[in-house]
């Protein structure tokens, strides 16, 4: 069974090391501590995350804990589980705008927090997490000729460049999207991948890096250094394969 890798990211010292002892317990491995919102960013760049428990004041920070969610979510989709003590309206409707698995009030129960990352990788697994209720109906993106009804098996991957996402679509798609004489042309929207990317479903959109997300099911073939979508071949940074692997269901080694 391959490990499942925790962020925890807690201000307070002595309930992050309770965190990480009832994790540690329950068999899980932790990625990091973050007390911050950069310590959060830096951790998820260079570490395997699996999932992050979150809490949502951090320390009173400007860039608090549903402003870290948000940033982690740009890089990888995780599921959230968020800590508070107390938590005004306008707060909570941000953090629920994130689709968190779940919302534990302080002082922390930590078998209910054990009982929770449980739940939550369960569901994530089997494509049942609330996260996943993120867009599986046609998006309505903007195109030479208007706003065109994209499906989410029309997308293979997407590709960001600065502030302009570059979508790759199958032939069906372009045919159909595509003004005449553009059909093998990619779709060039204006918006960096984060804008675009929180409408796709996580369950068959997996983020391998800050300018990469592809549509799972046209994998068909992973190589050492790169994934072949049907008649795409698409580089893998380092780290990407390793991170593909992991939200595969993968049988047997070679």
């Amino acid at each position: 069974m391959k490990p499942v890798h925790i962020l925890i990211v807690e201000d307070d010292v002595m309930v992050s090391a309770a965190i990480e002892e009832a994790l540690l317990g329950a068999g899980f491995s932790i990625s990091g501590i973050a007390r911050t919102y950069d310590e959060a960013i830096v951790l998820i760049k260079r570490k395997m995350v699996n999932l992050a428990i979150i809490d949502v004041g951090l320390g009173n920070d400007v860039r608090d804990g549903v402003t870290t969610a948000e940033a982690l979510l740009q890089y990888q989709w995780v599921p959230l589980i968020y800590l508070t003590g107390t938590t005004d309206d306008k707060t909570f409707d941000r953090a629920k705008a994130t689709n968190p698995f779940a919302f534990l009030n302080k002082p922390l129960r930590t078998r209910e927090l054990v009982q929770q990352v449980q739940l939550a990788l369960h569901h994530f697994q089997h494509g049942s997490l609330a996260n996943a209720t993120a867009n599986t109906e046609p998006l309505f993106w903007p195109t030479e000729l208007g706003y065109a009804r994209v499906e989410p098996s029309d997308i293979c991957y997407l590709e960001a460049a600065k502030n302009f996402t570059t979508v790759y679509l199958t032939n069906e798609a372009a045919l159909r999207i595509m003004p005449k004489g553009k059909h093998d042309q990619p779709l060039m929207l204006t918006g960096n991948l984060g804008y675009w990317a929180k409408d796709l479903s996580p369950q068959i959109f997996c983020r391998l890096s800050k300018s990469l997300i592809i549509n799972l099911t046209f994998i068909d073939r992973i190589e050492t250094n790169q994934v072949i979508l049907g008649s795409y071949s698409v580089t893998l940074a380092d780290g990407a394969r390793k991170t593909l692997m992991n939200r595969l269901r993968v049988v047997g080694t070679r």
